[in-house]
């Protein structure tokens, strides 16, 4: 895991305040109305988006229905422009679908499994877009610790959410649960460690939780070891090239 430490000299570091560029809009088709079925993801490297398990194991088989919009921008005012005014910067589609199956049976140990990455049908040049660096791998964040979330809602998917701040209240093997709630469509959504100058991914939003967890009001899932590799060795390949 030593080559994970190698993100930060390759990824964009997150401004704070700000919704980093790498982060975009999974769909299945062209056309997304309000109530469509809508994911967010992040680059994270110039080939890859990482997302929740649940929004693309439907497409392992025909991962060129994946449709992956980014580099949302918003206007003077801050409003997020429309797809006629450059709403989003560019467009990529799937070719392949990296996940490992999930344990059977419902609960806690199966959403922990419910992280996927999303292979690009052509690279995102580090001049158009950076991708998200990722924490490096060591000790859980202690309790209290500030996340934020930038996600999209499939009620208004055209526009990127503003910041939410989430603080971690409960841990369980590979999931965070936070205080912060989720609602369809934040699914995928990059949970983001802030830093002076700058932040990294954490985790990823799966789940708001059921009734009677306390503080907690969704669940997000630890970044496993495999999918480091993926992205470490993707990184450091294009970084030859």
């Amino acid at each position: 895991m030593g080559l994970a430490w190698c993100l930060g000299l390759l990824a964009a570091p997150v401004a704070a305040q700000t919704p980093p560029p790498g982060l975009g809009r999974i769909s299945q088709g062209a056309s997304v109305q309000p109530g469509s079925g809508i994911c967010t993801g992040a680059l994270v490297a110039a080939d890859l988006v990482l997302t929740a398990a649940h929004c693309v194991r439907g497409a392992v088989k025909d991962p060129t229905r994946l449709r992956f919009h980014f580099g949302w921008r918003k206007d003077v005012d801050g409003r997020s422009l429309g797809p006629a005014d450059r709403r989003f910067f560019d467009l990529r589609h799937g070719v392949e679908v990296l996940v490992i199956d999930a344990p059977d049976g419902p609960g806690l140990a199966a959403l922990a499994s419910d992280v996927a990455l999303i292979r690009l049908n052509r690279l995102v040049m580090p001049d158009q877009v950076a991708p998200l660096a990722l924490t490096a791998p060591g000790r859980l964040p202690p309790l209290g610790t500030v996340f934020e979330l930038f996600a999209f809602d499939r009620q208004t998917p055209d526009q990127l959410g503003d910041k939410v701040t989430c603080r971690l209240v409960g841990v369980v093997p590979g999931l965070l649960g936070l205080d912060c709630p989720a609602v369809s469509g934040n699914s995928g959504a990059p949970v983001l460690l802030s830093a002076e100058g700058g932040g990294s991914v954490s985790a990823v939003m799966v789940a708001a939780t059921a009734a009677g967890r306390g503080e907690i009001r969704s669940w997000a899932v630890l970044l496993p070891d495999w999918l480091r590799d993926r992205v470490t060795a993707a990184n450091v390949s294009r970084a030859k090239q």
